[in-house]
């Protein structure tokens, strides 16, 4: 397993963020634009190809592949000078590394996106690229417990967007997050309508189901099981219609957690199982940890505690491939 263990027990601040780490599947696939009369764009097309092909590697879970894929979309855009594509490279790099924990050179990243997306000026996606690496930086903030300037970054992002709904719907779910975190949450709820509406519309299944499960957490916390647990069955099923692994794992951990405090033991049980499968068959270190925390926790409610040893042995395997320190 190649991606980086994220540390358990994470606080509900970084549980959002994580959810948050969905939305940027598919935006990467902006940097090529319509052909017109006199203009020909192939080499933008083909990192455009470059790009979408390193977005479904990431939902696989394959970090270093999707890493070369992306630096070849960069190449190709910086081959032919367009600034927007460059901008949207590093972005999406920068999103590559919140996933990898590696919060230092996301910002980077996301710092090398604004300064290409303010040169490309009025360059189409210009103002999609700029919003995203605003909102990039907001995250690394947040996970840096830094509400305020997460705040600030997000306000940015959302006066970027312009009307862009692919970054405006984006910038509004990290709001929200930002928002719930600091207890506002009829903000958070108010700003996640207007993000749902956005990716249902534009059928932004994954980006959705990062909606729907940031909602699952504020009913949670409002005390709404029932509701939680609902919205949490429809973040998987979104998930499950982009094919974002990643996504698919915290949903089923997610919904493990939720069926615990409705003691419903058997159903917390299959979900940790359901979360270890994906994980595991995705090549996720981290949530595949996660689960198998989950099941040891979840045995002996199930009635399943002869399971313990063979578990725990599963996870001094992993925790051996995972390497030392993840």
């Amino acid at each position: 397993m190649k991606a980086k263990v994220e540390p358990m027990g994470a606080s509900l601040a970084l549980l959002a963020a994580c959810a948050a780490l969905a939305l940027a599947t598919g935006l990467a696939s902006c940097s090529s634009a319509p052909k017109v009369p006199d203009e020909v764009f192939d080499t933008r097309n083909k990192a455009a190809d470059y790009l979408k092909l390193a977005d479904n590697l990431v939902r696989q879970g394959q970090y270093d592949s999707a890493e070369k894929f992306y630096r070849q979309a960069m190449d190709a855009d910086s081959s032919v000078d367009w600034l927007s594509g460059t901008a949207i490279a590093h972005h999406s790099l920068g999103r590559l590394r919140l996933l990898e924990g590696d919060l230092s050179g996301a910002e980077g990243e996301f710092s090398k996106a604004a300064d290409y997306a303010r040169l490309a000026g009025n360059a189409t996606d210009a103002s999609l690229a700029a919003s995203l690496a605003a909102a990039g930086l907001g995250e690394v903030s947040f996970r840096r417990g830094d509400r305020v300037a997460a705040l600030s970054h997000f306000e940015d992002a959302l006066r970027l967007a312009g009307s862009d709904e692919r970054a405006l719907a984006v910038a509004l779910h990290d709001r929200a997050g930002a928002e719930h975190q600091g207890g506002d949450e009829g903000a958070a709820l108010a700003d996640l309508d207007r993000a749902e509406a956005i990716n249902l519309r534009l059928k932004r299944w994954s980006e959705l189901a990062s909606n729907e499960y940031l909602r699952s957490i504020i009913l949670d916390k409002r005390g709404d099981l029932s509701g939680a647990i609902r919205l949490g069955g429809e973040a998987l099923v979104n998930d499950r219609k982009s094919e974002n692994s990643y996504g698919i794992a915290g949903d089923l951990a997610w919904l493990a957690e939720l069926s615990t405090k409705a003691t419903r033991a058997d159903d917390a049980y299959w979900y940790w199982r359901r979360s270890f499968d994906t994980a595991l068959g995705a090549n996720l270190a981290g949530p595949t940890l996660r689960a198998v925390d989950g099941i040891l926790s979840a045995l002996d409610a199930a009635g399943r505690s002869a399971e313990a040893a063979d578990w725990k042995a599963m996870r001094g395997k992993l925790e051996k491939i995972a390497g030392p320190g993840k």
